[in-house]
């Protein structure tokens, strides 16, 4: 799947420069002409561990930065944080009750745009990015005496995306979008310490996720839209095994589904 989804990215990228080039114009200011946007975003999250599922409520604050140093091209910038509370239940019982999950995000990446960035229509691109997220959950079990351990991950990863802005007329335009992310290297660190254990796991593990979404702009200045949409996002961290401590440890895959709601500003 990580190969497939790393031949996608390129394919796009390779179509978009083979695309019409855009009219030169005026010379775009990579500043002046740059595109921010800031969201709210409600977030709704269910998973399943083995028999484990999880379900989970939160928001998100993200931010975007679009830099153009010319017509076609853009620099993408990116920041969001994450808050989950989350539930999961084994076998219809609860055992965790309000846990906490937060994840931190930055990314950077380069866009293409055949008929130039400020004119809408297709924008492909590509970059690098990273997240740390921390869940806490050991203190939030149902039995004080259960094995439940707090966790961190540290994720390097590549993401693909693709997007297509339309114009509707009368200050209206919708953007269909959709990116793929396969992390590069990927850490999890799990406090074994938290149940009488003398050290931590350490292990990595390969993940991937797909999303996709629209968003409606309508604009309300002569450089501000308001912005709100949709999405929904698979995340898929696949199953792996380490060595703790003399014994070997399997750790299963995990399919993450998220659905999400989003507003703010654009300008």
């Amino acid at each position: 799947m990580q190969k497939t989804l790393i031949a996608l990215a390129v394919l796009a990228l390779s179509s978009a420069s083979l695309a019409a080039p855009a009219e030169e114009g005026v010379p775009l200011h990579p500043i002046n002409d740059a595109r921010y946007t800031i969201t709210t975003d409600y977030v709704h999250e269910s998973g399943k561990t083995d028999q484990l599922k999880s379900s989970g409520d939160g928001v998100a604050l993200r931010g975007r930065a679009d830099i153009p140093p010319a017509q076609q091209h853009a620099i993408r910038g990116e920041v969001g944080y994450q808050y989950l509370d989350s539930d999961v239940k084994a076998d219809g019982e609860k055992i965790i009750n309000g846990a906490r999950n937060h994840n931190v995000d930055v990314y950077g990446g380069y866009m293409f745009s055949p008929s130039g960035f400020k004119n809408g229509g297709l924008r492909v691109g590509g970059g690098l990015g990273y997240s740390h997220g921390k869940s806490n959950v050991h203190g939030h079990q149902t039995d004080p005496d259960g094995d439940a351990v707090d966790a961190r991950a540290d994720n390097l990863y590549m993401k693909a995306q693709v997007e297509y802005e339309q114009p509707l007329g009368s200050g209206w335009s919708i953007t269909p979008w959709t990116d793929a992310q396969v992390s590069l290297y990927r850490r999890v660190k799990e406090q074994y310490t938290q149940i009488e254990y003398a050290s931590d796991g350490k292990y990595r593990q390969n993940s991937y996720n797909l999303g996709l979404g629209m968003d409606v702009n309508k604009q309300v200045g002569a450089d501000t839209s308001l912005s709100f949409g949709s999405y929904y996002r698979y995340t898929h961290d696949k199953s792996t095994s380490f060595t703790h401590e003399g014994a070997n440890v399997d750790v299963p895959k995990t399919n993450r589904h998220s659905f999400g709601v989003r507003g703010g500003v654009r300008f």
